[in-house]
């Protein structure tokens, strides 16, 4: 267990080298161990070898369940929903939206108060998203996982930005800090597109501040199209139980 989260702590320090030294060391001292093989598949993830990173993870998940001599079945269903959080990611990432929704859900069955699992099932019906807004079909239930996502996580546990990435086995390596996130794309038919977050965390207290603005040209007349969306949020947390989540759309 030590060595996985050695290899894990390489790997978030960017030293891939020693990440999957202490990671093959965790595997030859227990392979029957899911740990490693999930931070092998995060740490192939972040290499962009997204297939190598799908078995490994599927692996780690057929080994769920060797913990139970030391965990209960709760905190087994936790592990799981954990490990299909990622692969929901994973999927995504390789263009298979459906079966990323798919391993998402289950992810939110296994553990529903999991806020990781909320917010990768909003990624995945974000993907299925229509750019232009004219098709709403999946707005209410992309919302509805990306506020349960918000509502459910304490405050430190990640970014409320919705533009940044979540994972939920980064909690150890989160500090207080600020951030800013930007990604363009423009293409030569005149299509634009700009995502722009500004976010921190300070104490009990996290906020973020998240644009999008579409444009695109059109192919014929009256088809130009001109989007902004503005999301601004603030968590405040006086108590361990008790929290105040405040959301703005324009």
């Amino acid at each position: 267990m030590l060595r996985s989260y050695l290899g894990k702590a390489f790997g978030a320090a960017h030293d891939s080298d020693h990440a999957l030294n202490e990671l093959r060391r965790a595997l030859a001292l227990d392979p029957s161990d899911p740990t490693a093989w999930l931070y092998s598949a995060l740490l192939k993830y972040d290499q962009h070898r997204i297939n190598p990173a799908v078995e490994d993870l599927e692996y780690s998940l057929t080994l769920n369940d060797n913990r139970r001599l030391f965990r209960s079945r709760f905190l087994l269903d936790q592990d799981k929903a954990v490990g299909s959080v990622n692969l929901a990611n994973f999927y995504l990432a390789a263009g298979l939206t459906d079966v990323s929704v798919h391993e998402a859900s289950r992810a939110v069955t296994y553990d529903y108060a999991n806020p990781s699992a909320h917010r990768f099932l909003a990624d995945s019906f974000n993907a299925l998203r229509d750019p232009a807004r004219f098709n709403l079909r999946h707005e209410t239930v992309w919302f509805n996982e990306t506020l349960l996502s918000d509502l459910l996580s304490p405050v430190g546990a990640g970014s409320l930005s919705q533009h940044v990435s979540q994972y939920e086995y980064s909690k150890l390596f989160e500090r207080d800090r600020l951030g800013f996130n930007t990604s363009t794309t423009a293409r030569s038919d005149g299509q634009y597109q700009e995502f722009a977050s500004q976010f921190g965390t300070f104490g009990n207290s996290s906020y973020s501040l998240d644009l999008e603005y579409q444009f695109n040209k059109g192919v014929r007349l009256n088809n130009k199209l001109s989007r902004i969306e503005w999301y601004s949020k603030i968590k405040q947390q006086p108590t361990e139980k008790d929290s105040l989540f405040l959301l703005t759309k324009y």
